[in-house]
C-alpha cells in the first residue's frame, strides 16, 4: 500500500523509522530525526458519568482536543505502533470515529481505548471488532446499586448490553488482534465482590483484569489502602489468591497493583538505570531518559520510607548495560548474566537495604 509520503510502502516507512530510532538511541542523540513510535492522547475531559472518585466529575469546563490538533497528529500515523486514547469518555468526541477509521489503514498501530462502554453502538462494535485494538472497560461493580453509587449517571445494564454487541461482532469477524480487559478500582464499596468479576470476565470474553487501588482524594471514605485499613486488607489477602487461581483456570490474566500492600516481607524491585544517577552523570545527554529514571529513584526512596512500617522492602536496581534491543550489540553484558546477578541480589536483600540504589552485581550506586 502506498501513501502520501512518496512511493515507499507503509511497512517500509514504519520499519525504516524503527531502525533509525534505535540507531539514534544507541548513539545517545539528543535531537532525533526519527518520529514518535508510541503516543498517549487525552481527547477530552468530558464524560457522561460522574464517578465519585474521578477528578473529571468536578470539572468546571468541558475541554476537547481541537480537530486541527488531531490533523497534525495524523501525520505521525505511518510511524506509530501504539496509540492510547483516554478521556473523559472518548466516544463522546464527534470526530473520533473518522480518526479511528483512518488508523485502521495502518495495521502496525495498536490502539488502546479506555472507556465506560456506555456509548458503544452496533456500528462502533463492528469497527472495534475489526481493529488491532486493546479495549479496556471500566466497571467497578456488578451489583446494580453499587454500580450506580460509584458510577453516577451510568447504567450497568447498558454497559453489559454494549459489551454483548462487541462480542457478537468479534464472533463474526474472528479477529485475533482484538483484546478486551476490565479495569476495577478497588474501594470500600466493592472490595468484597471482586471474586464475581472472574465469572463475569469468562462469560463476556475478557482477556485480562486490572485491579487498581483508589489514589484520588475525592472520595476519602472509599480509601482502604491510604491509610491502610486492616479489615479489608485481611479480606483481600484471603481472596486475591483464589481470584488469581480461578482466573488462571479460565486463561484470564490478572494484575493487581496493590499486591505489595497485602503482605509483610514483600520486596518491590524498580528497574532503574545508572543514567538516573545525578552524581554519576559525567557525559550529559539522554535528557528524557535520565529524568524519568531520576524520578523513579525518588519514588522508590519515598516508598521505602512510607512503607517501612508495613515491612515492605523497596529496591532500585540497575541491570547493567545489557545486550538487548535497547542496549544494542555493543553492550558488555548478556541478559543471562544481568538477570542472574539481580536474582542473587534479591535473594540476599535485608530490611536495611530498603531505599538503596543497587547494581546488578550487588554494589551500591550513588544517587
Amino acid at each position: 500500500m502506498l501513501n502520501s509520503l512518496g512511493n515507499k510502502k507503509m511497512g517500509d516507512i514504519y520499519l525504516d523509522n524503527i531502525d533509525l530510532n534505535e540507531k539514534e538511541f544507541n548513539e545517545k542523540k539528543i535531537v532525533l530525526e526519527s518520529k514518535l513510535r508510541r503516543i498517549m492522547i487525552t481527547l477530552t475531559n468530558e464524560c457522561n458519568f460522574r464517578c465519585k472518585m474521578c477528578r473529571w466529575s468536578i470539572r468546571k469546563k468541558d475541554l476537547t482536543l481541537p480537530d486541527e490538533y488531531i490533523k497534525q497528529i495524523t501525520k505521525l500515523f505511518p510511524y506509530l505502533d501504539y496509540i492510547a486514547w483516554q478521556g473523559g469518555e472518548v466516544f463522546l468526541v464527534d470526530y473520533f470515529k473518522d480518526v479511528f477509521r483512518k488508523i485502521m489503514q495502518y495495521p502496525n498501530i495498536l490502539q488502546e481505548i479506555t472507556t465506560n462502554a456506555s456509548l458503544i453502538t452496533e456500528d462502533w462494535a463492528e469497527l472495534i471488532s475489526m481493529s488491532n485494538i486493546r479495549l479496556i472497560v471500566s466497571i467497578d461493580s456488578l451489583d446494580k446499586e453499587t454500580f450506580s453509587h460509584i458510577r453516577r449517571g451510568g447504567s450497568l445494564e447498558d454497559v453489559i448490553r454494549n459489551i454483548s454487541l462487541i462480542n457478537k461482532a468479534r464472533e463474526r469477524n474472528n479477529n485475533t488482534r482484538f483484546e478486551m480487559g476490565l479495569n476495577i478500582i478497588v474501594m470500600r464499596s466493592n472490595y468484597k465482590e471482586l471474586e464475581t468479576f472472574i465469572d463475569f470476565a469468562k462469560q463476556y470474553k475478557f482477556n485480562f483484569l486490572n485491579f487498581m487501588y483508589l489514589v484520588d482524594t475525592l472520595a476519602p471514605e472509599e480509601h482502604i489502602f491510604e491509610p491502610l485499613d486492616l479489615e479489608p486488607l485481611n479480606y483481600l489477602r484471603e481472596s486475591m489468591p483464589k481470584i488469581i487461581n480461578r482466573a488462571r483456570d479460565y486463561g484470564i490474566r490478572v494484575c493487581y497493583e496493590f499486591e505489595p500492600l497485602l503482605s509483610r516481607g514483600s520486596i518491590v524491585i524498580n528497574i532503574s538505570s545508572l543514567m538516573g544517577s545525578i552524581s554519576d552523570n559525567k557525559s550529559g545527554g539522554g535528557y528524557s531518559y535520565r529524568i524519568s529514571k531520576a524520578a523513579l529513584n525518588m519514588v522508590s526512596k519515598n516508598l521505602s520510607i512510607d512503607w517501612a512500617d508495613k515491612g515492605i522492602i523497596i529496591l532500585n536496581m540497575h541491570p547493567g548495560w545489557v545486550r538487548t534491543d535497547m542496549g544494542g550489540t555493543q553492550a558488555p553484558l548478556s541478559k543471562k548474566i544481568s538477570v542472574r546477578g539481580m536474582i542473587d541480589v534479591i535473594k540476599k536483600v535485608k530490611d536495611r537495604d530498603s531505599g538503596k540504589f543497587i547494581n546488578y552485581d550487588g554494589a551500591e550506586l550513588p544517587w
